[in-house]
């Protein structure tokens, strides 16, 4: 720094100078050095391991790709993931994202294939290693990944893209009935052409199959006979020979942008004859549903569920709701001569109408369908029952409205003695208890269906019962049988639940609660019935129409359950209207409500309207309504009018007899008016107070020498 010096003289002069200053501290408040933090870099985790202890395992359903991602950051690294196949599936893998190789090995880790690059491009593609492969035999299979850089990089990811092509036959009914993208490819011997739905569950035909390739489409196509196999089949008749016209080729059609296995089913053309004698003698054996003639032209063929539905409708009366979306069937769609016998009814095809049969041969299940009349057996409880008429949300029995069952017909049954016969589309679980015996152990389908079954006990809880069309339906009320004939309805029968669900219309005007208390709710033409009903006793029976009730109108809801009745809707009764909410009627018959509501007598000159408060009452045989009213009265004879408030009470009264009375304590407070011939206005008489007596069926108002009357309905 600089510093001042003395000099000889006395006079002062500047020099430059260094000189050292005493070390101060900086208050640590003010000012903190930075502090260097260790920079620690960590992997992204390894989620596939490098041997086959550690190999990452992974699901393949049928037909459905499945993705999974890691990352390779050397050569070094080895990602394992473990997989389940069949003998024949066809396994089909991609890598994404970077350069690799993709192999398969066996339980052994012995390699049996290695990608050689995309299967279009012939490996043009290096950051796109391809595998596709049969498996030799069912077992435990690993894809290996690696990479052949040279350098280490954590950030090179990769996406492992892997499909089953195979059949999968042990499924439930529920995921077959779900649509989607259909399969065919031939296996690796190329004589058997596997066609599938979206869940890989299907057939295969064994053939001298010719394969065209035409950008991405593929066509495989057969002459001569081909054979059907399924599991089922293998067990029983080994295999169904397949009779293609000699003059055109079955053939089936894929599309693929991959391997040919991974091909979609875009179309299906050609028919061929076939003999279904090993699945119509299963499905007598085990149903009863006795098929025991069927002479057929060389008119089958292989749709899907929905294409069915769509295009063989048509020929029968019933809907063809039986099908799963997501299976391929066996189909007949012409004239033909059938015979069968199921639940003690008999049809014969004349050989000039329409026949539909429906196939699965992998179930097995079968379906006849000739006019109005069809039934349906599937071995394993594939045939799915819908409710047409929607369930009640909550409701205690059926829930979301759907399920599956063993056995269907159309027609009208009595159901072993169960409390209801049905006329419509009938659909049964024969094992509901799930214990593998159908009918625990006591007949077939077909003599339930006739109701020969007495051991209720027994098979009553071992089956659920769905019908859509008409239900003859009886149920004891307050010690009551009644028989309601629904036009249009659902119901569904809960054997472990023993209990059943109805819903529907009634579509004639039949006297719903006829023969029970409430039998004066005569209901017109159009009432929905809906409830439930258990064998313990518990049941609630809900019906809402537009009633006659005596002389009143009623659009009401009556619930009925096993403890009490209910009512909720509107009462609009000779003398007013009120809304009844949560109102109650006796075991008896009898019933007391009061609410608010509404008088509204007389037309537009003379009435009396306004608010009241309603009593409807029956005892008896005898309907009452009490009026306890504020309303507004017009009362006009001529030129003269009385006009004011009227409060008080009303009574109607209607005998067991049918004879009407009316009684009643009310009040007119009000003026009098005459109608002035010149200017057309009312002028005022004078003010009264006075009562309003009833007269036989007139309110009769006498004032000022005027008297004045309203008329009361019969």
């Amino acid at each position: 720094m600089f510093r001042s010096t003395k000099t000889h003289g006395g006079r002062q002069s500047v020099r430059l100078g260094v000189q050292a200053l005493e070390a101060r501290e900086v208050p640590a408040g003010l000012f903190n050095p930075p502090t260097q933090v260790p920079v620690v870099f960590l992997p992204p985790p390894d989620l596939a391991g490098g041997t086959l202890q550690t190999a990452r395992s992974i699901s393949l359903p049928a037909m459905k790709s499945q993705a999974v991602s890691d990352h390779l950051p050397s050569a070094a690294d080895v990602d394992l993931y473990r997989v389940t196949l069949k003998q024949g599936d066809f396994l089909a893998a991609e890598v994404e994202g970077t350069a690799a190789t993709v192999q398969l090995l066996d339980a052994a880790g012995t390699q049996i294939a290695t990608s050689t690059g995309h299967p279009i491009l012939g490996g043009l593609l290096d950051r796109d290693a391809t595998l596709g492969t049969y498996a030799p035999a069912d077992g435990t299979y690993y894809v290996r990944v690696t990479t052949p850089a040279t350098t280490t990089d954590y950030d090179r990811d990769y996406t492992l893209n892997l499909e089953r092509v195979g059949l999968d036959y042990n499924m439930a009914p529920a995921p077959l009935a779900a649509g989607g993208t259909f399969h065919a490819w031939l296996s690796e011997a190329g004589e058997t052409l596997n066609l599938t739905g979206p869940t890989g569950y299907g057939f295969s035909l064994r053939g001298n199959w010719t394969r065209t390739e035409n950008g991405s489409s593929i066509t495989y196509a057969a002459t001569g006979t081909l054979y059907l196999r399924t599991p089922f089949l293998a067990q029983t008749a080994g295999e169904i020979a397949l009779q293609v016209s000699g003059r055109d080729a079955f053939q089936v059609t894929t599309r693929t942008d991959g391997f040919d296995q991974q091909g979609e089913l875009t179309g299906v053309s050609g028919q061929f004859g076939l003999s279904l004698a090993p699945v119509a003698d299963e499905v007598r054996k085990v149903f009863g549903l006795d098929v025991s003639r069927m002479a057929l032209a060389a008119g089958w063929t292989i749709k899907t569920g929905e294409q069915i539905r769509d295009e063989y409708q048509g020929y029968v009366r019933n809907d063809i709701a039986q099908l799963l979306d997501g299976v391929p069937y066996l189909v007949y769609g012409k004239a033909g001569s059938v015979k069968w016998n199921f639940g003690g009814v008999t049809v014969t095809s004349n050989n000039q109408s329409k026949v539909v049969l429906i196939a699965d041969p992998a179930d097995p299940f079968l379906y006849l369908g000739y006019k109005n009349y069809a039934a349906a057996g599937s071995l394993n409880g594939h045939i799915p029952f819908r409710a047409s008429v929607a369930p009640p949300a909550g409701n205690p029995v059926l829930g979301a409205g759907e399920s599956f069952g063993h056995v269907y017909a159309a027609g009208t049954y009595p159901l072993a003695g169960l409390p209801f016969y049905v006329n419509g589309d009938v659909t049964v679980d024969l094992d509901a208890n799930n214990d593998g015996l159908f009918l625990a152990g006591a007949g077939n389908a077909s003599q339930l269906y006739k109701g020969d079954l007495k051991a209720l006990d027994a098979v009553g809880r071992d089956i659920t019962v769905g019908v859509n069309g008409g239900v003859n339906l009886g149920y004891a009320v307050a010690g009551r049988t009644v028989t309601v004939p629904l036009g249009q309805a659902s119901l569904y029968y809960s054997g472990p639940e023993q209990g059943v669900w109805f819903r529907g219309v009634q579509g004639t005007a039949l006297n719903t609660w006829k023969g029970t208390v409430l039998e004066k709710f005569q209901a017109g033409p159009g009432t929905a019935i809906e409830g439930y009903a258990f064998r313990d006793g518990r049941f609630s029976v809900s019906t809402t129409s537009n009633y006659r009730l005596f002389t009143a109108n009623a659009a009401l809801t009556l619930t009925v359950t096993d403890h009490n009745i209910k009512v909720n809707g509107k009462v609009t009764t000779p003398i007013g209207s009120a809304d009844i909410v949560n109102g109650s009627i006796g075991f008896d018959g009898n019933f007391n409500w009061a609410r608010p509501g509404r008088i509204d007598l007389g037309g537009s000159k003379t009435y009396l309207r306004g608010d009241a408060t309603l009593t409807v009452e029956k005892a008896g045989g005898k309907f009452t309504v009490t009026a306890v009213l504020s309303a507004e009265a017009r009362l006009q004879v001529g030129d003269f009018k009385a006009q004011g408030k009227v409060t008080g009470t009303l009574k109607y009264v209607r005998a067991a007899s049918g004879a009407v009375s009316y009684s009643g304590d009310l009040k007119f407070d009000g003026g009098v008016y005459v109608r002035n011939p010149v200017t057309n206005d009312w002028n005022k008489l004078g003010d009264v107070d006075l009562g309003l007596p009833v007269v036989g069926q007139k309110l009769k108002l006498t004032a000022l020498g005027r008297t004045f009357t309203i008329g009361l309905p019969g």
